[in-house]
């Protein structure tokens, strides 16, 4: 087991490795910047932290932009095998609570958001949506 996660680190860190010659770190931050506004605070207002919401959204992007990178420079099982690795890590999860996910959901209009994030964002939260659900 410590062998396998010390494999997975290594593939993480290597400078060479697929993760950081992705391009989606520079893609999330500009599709992020999208909507980050729809969170501004009046200057007047004091600073609070970005709410969960942010968060959600900015990690649903992340992941969107990665797999598709994975799909394209791997093909379709490996980016199948990264969303599943991202599911089991609850990766998602961590800032898309199953109370705030509905909510987002419904607000998603209000985003600056393109329309292909969109897209993705509403069918990643609906799938969100379905999974709490049948947790119960």
């Amino acid at each position: 087991m410590y062998e396998s996660l010390l494999d997975v680190s290594s593939d993480l860190c290597d400078e060479d490795a697929l993760l950081l010659c992705s391009p989606c770190y520079d893609e999330v931050q500009a599709a992020i910047s999208e909507f980050k506004t729809s969170f501004a605070v009046d200057l007047d207002e004091e600073y609070s932290h970005p709410s969960r919401s942010y968060y959600c959204l900015r990690d649903l992007v992340e992941v969107e932009c990665f797999t598709n990178d994975i799909q394209v420079k791997c093909g379709t099982l490996a980016a199948e095998a990264t969303k599943e690795f991202v599911r089991r890590s609850y990766y998602i999860e961590f800032n898309c609570k199953a109370d705030n996910v509905k909510l987002i959901l419904s607000e998603l209009d209000k985003y600056r958001v393109k329309s292909h994030h969109k897209e993705h964002l509403a069918g990643a939260l609906e799938e969100l949506i379905r999974k709490y659900e049948e947790q119960g």
